[in-house]
């Protein structure tokens, strides 16, 4: 059965030829997503992939994969919106495993902020007394 499957993002890596050999493969298995390669000054590129195809959950799998090949040598972590039929979005993180943690956990918090900006006075006191409560950290 096919699928609408989307994927938006972009990742800054390393300008090798085991990266630019990656890169050919990549995009070999794009289809119809479009995909913007930019040298950069200091001896790396930016992938920008942006786009959407109609395919089999597996080679929607396949793609994900070729873009998670890169972890190992992008420079800063890179990430993807991708999104299958019904709605069903995921984050695509790349880079190496400490980095990635590192950078999912920056955006939780970022999204709190912006959250906790968005609270009434009655809401963020309520919330305030909540995680400030010993209990609230434990399990």
């Amino acid at each position: 059965m096919g699928i609408f499957y989307e994927v938006q993002g972009s990742m800054k890596v390393k300008d090798t030829r085991k990266t630019r050999k990656l890169l050919a493969e990549l995009n070999d298995n794009l289809g119809e997503i479009d995909s913007e390669v930019v040298d950069n000054d200091d001896k790396t590129f930016t992938v920008n992939i942006n786009g959407g195809m109609f395919c089999s959950y597996s080679t929607a799998e396949e793609v994900d994969t070729f873009i998670k090949a890169f972890g190992p040598h992008v420079v800063e972590v890179g990430y993807f919106d991708t999104c299958c039929e019904n709605n069903e979005h995921s984050d695509l993180w790349v880079g190496k495993p400490d980095e990635v943690e590192k950078a999912i956990r920056a955006s939780k918090v970022e999204t709190a902020r912006q959250a906790i900006k968005a609270l009434t006075e009655e809401e963020w006191e309520a919330l305030h007394d909540e995680v400030t409560d010993a209990h609230f950290w434990i399990g």
